[in-house]
């Protein structure tokens, strides 16, 4: 038989957010990326990891500027 009143007490939220990781080892968080001087014609590339540190999934976006 199962019981369905859950246990008196406090509930605890847990809070959402994404971060930002350097893709190195050792890590560490980013506030910024970023890209120096790209010339016409250039590529620049850079990587880094998008944590979800919370219980449910979340959408991010990238958005680029001048």
């Amino acid at each position: 038989m199962f019981s369905t009143q859950f246990p008196a007490g406090p509930c605890t939220e847990v809070p959402q957010s994404l971060e930002l990781l350097k893709d190195e080892p050792g890590g560490g968080a980013l506030t910024e990326m970023p890209f120096g001087t790209v010339y016409y014609g250039d590529t620049m590339r850079k990587t880094c990891i998008v944590y979800n540190n919370g219980p449910t999934p979340v959408e991010f976006w990238v958005k680029g500027g001048a």
